[in-house]
């Protein structure tokens, strides 16, 4: 896990943090195979994207535009930060997820649930815009 700063003059809006969605599965090799495939060539990584309600989220279709450029990306936005992206700036082919699809995903035992397939679609998982309020929720000391 790390975290990143892109912001110039303002990190509290500009903090990235950067970590892996399944230790479990680093610890299996498969994300050594996957860090194979990605290496070599063979695909593009697969990034899961994140966005938190905070007036920062402004940035997100340009941040999703971006990363979409040279990875698959799909976005994982709270209710929130929807009051903040500009939809129409988000790229034509991004996946978008929000709490009601985690929900309305499944009904009875055995059907997928959304999070646990993210976690194994994604090669890693990135929060940005990072406010420092999401920070201190998620760093545990």
């Amino acid at each position: 896990m790390r975290f990143e700063n892109y912001g110039g003059n303002n990190p509290q809006y500009t903090n990235v943090y950067v970590g892996n969605l399944a230790p479990e599965v680093m610890a299996s090799g498969e994300a050594l195979d996957a860090v194979r495939e990605v290496g070599n060539g063979s695909r593009r990584p697969q990034i899961l994207l994140a966005a938190s309600g905070t007036v920062a989220a402004i940035k997100f279709g340009n941040l999703c535009s971006c990363f979409s450029d040279w990875a698959d990306v799909r976005a994982v936005v709270t209710q929130v930060a929807l009051n903040f992206i500009d939809r129409a700036s988000l790229p034509k082919d991004l996946i978008k997820y929000t709490d009601e699809d985690e929900w309305s995903s499944w009904s009875k035992i055995g059907d997928t649930v959304l999070h646990i397939e993210l976690r194994r679609w994604a090669d890693i998982m990135a929060i940005a815009p990072l406010p420092v309020n999401t920070l201190g929720k998620k760093v545990i000391l």
